[in-house]
């Protein structure tokens, strides 16, 4: 099993390593950086798969196996080139301003490192305990309502979006409104869902949008159930 784990994360890893070489290019090509692009609703990564956010998840899905190479070779080299090649990949998805790719990168690590954290529950006492679960807890709130306010434009229009590809699955759910019409039918279906009175308030992230920003909720609405 472990050799077969240890196959896959060098696959995965090959893969990651390549995609980060095209996304470097790309970066090395971009003649000037603008102030724009720095903020929190301009992108910086697209890479091969020509969306920030499908770049980030499948990075962010790699990142695990880097660590778990790093703990399984014995050598030293390629210890160092795995473990510059792993920064590389975290800074990467860190510029493609993909929050939940951040919130995954951190539960996949969690889970990686899973049975030492819980050596260390165990090994500490309980008012240690309760106060880090604490401590932890409000880490993790205040993460999330920054998370949030980062770009409160950007999760009305996500919402929109998911509002409007709702609609798509509930007009036909069974076989869904064809592939590769969403980008076809989505204004269609944003315009009656907008003039609606209470959904109003999304007037202003109103668009031509070609994808749902997340891949089964677009899936769903082209192919239904039966997709």
């Amino acid at each position: 099993v472990e050799r077969s784990i240890l196959f896959i994360g060098k696959s995965l890893i090959l893969s990651s390593v390549i995609e980060i070489i095209l996304v470097t290019k790309g970066l090395i090509e971009t003649p000037i950086i603008t102030s724009a692009q720095l903020s929190y609703n301009k992108p910086l990564i697209f890479g091969t798969f020509g969306n920030p956010n499908s770049v980030a998840v499948f990075l962010s899905a790699c990142f695990p196996f880097f660590l778990f190479f790093i703990r399984q070779t014995h050598s030293k080299f390629w210890k160092t080139v795995t473990g510059i090649t792993g920064l590389w990949v975290f800074i990467v998805i860190m510029l493609t301003k993909s929050r939940a790719s951040w919130i995954a990168l951190c539960v996949g690590v969690a889970v990686f490192y899973f049975p030492g954290i819980v050596r260390f529950i165990k090994a500490i006492r309980r008012k240690t305990l309760l106060m880090l679960a604490v401590i932890l807890s409000i880490v993790f709130c205040f993460t999330m309502i920054q998370l949030i306010n980062m770009n409160q434009e950007s999760v009305k229009g996500r919402i929109l979006v998911w509002q409007v590809a709702y609609d798509m699955i509930k007009n036909s759910p069974i076989i869904g409104i064809g592939y590769g019409n969403f980008a076809v039918q989505y204004l269609d279906y944003q315009g009656n869902f907008l003039t609606q009175a209470e959904n109003h308030f999304y007037l202003n992230n109103a668009g031509d949008l070609k994808q749902a920003h997340n891949e089964y909720i677009e899936v769903f609405a082209e192919t239904g159930l039966i997709g």
